[in-house]
């Protein structure tokens, strides 16, 4: 379902880390401050300890876990992982990196011009008036197996953006805190998620459909 009326907030931090949440609900906000950012010291791996699993921390995969351990920690199940919306984000933090499509009005739900098919060009800009190419990327990315609207959370660090980082980031900003608790704005249930980190960004993606491809 689209979401017509959209929250934007971008939060600049220690003039180093940039942060943007974009979905349905509420008036812009805009918020700049200097000072402390709340990031951890050090460059850190951020992986999440204690897994108690086999399978290997990567990264990406961290940051769905800290982000889903977050929510168990305040008493709300876990999203499901979803394959498709994993895919879009890993397609998304190695735009970012590697085209940079961030100008000008263009802020970090933008997309370059360089998809060779995979993907339309996307200039997000505060006023949201291409808010729909940014819930179409899903669709887009997964050739119509995801059909779902996206809505994002992205992260940005000049030194090096990690899942812990991230999730501290988004924890010290009302709007994404509320997204990933699903709280005020965004009490309809997720049912989808995927996550992607990439040297500088770090991007979740979250869908209120699950995933048929899982």
């Amino acid at each position: 379902m689209k979401q017509h009326n959209i929250k934007h907030l971008a939060l600049v931090m220690s003039m180093a880390t940039v942060l943007t949440a974009c979905g349905g609900g509420g008036d812009d906000n805009q918020d700049s401050t200097t000072g402390n950012s709340g990031v951890e010291p050090g460059s850190g791996s951020g992986i999440a300890p204690g897994s108690g699993s086999n399978t290997p921390i990567t990264p990406t995969n961290s940051l769905a876990k800290v982000i889903n351990d977050y929510r168990k920690e305040k008493g709300l199940k876990a999203i499901p992982v979803s394959s498709s919306l994993t895919k879009v984000a890993k397609k998304h933090v190695e735009d970012l990196q590697n085209n940079n499509p961030v100008k000008g009005q263009c802020n970090l739900h933008s997309w370059s011009d360089k998809g060779n098919g995979q993907w339309t060009a996307c200039c997000y800009t505060s006023d949201h008036a291409n808010a729909s190419c940014m819930w179409n990327k899903p669709a887009e990315i997964t050739n119509k197996v995801y059909t779902g609207s996206g809505y994002e959370i992205a992260y940005m660090h000049s030194g090096k953006a990690t899942p812990i980082r991230a999730l501290i980031g988004w924890q010290n900003s009302p709007g994404h805190h509320d997204l990933i608790l699903n709280k005020n704005t965004w009490t309809k249930k997720w049912e989808a998620m995927g996550a992607a980190v990439s040297k500088n960004y770090a991007v979740v993606w979250f869908g209120h459909q699950a995933d048929p491809a899982k």
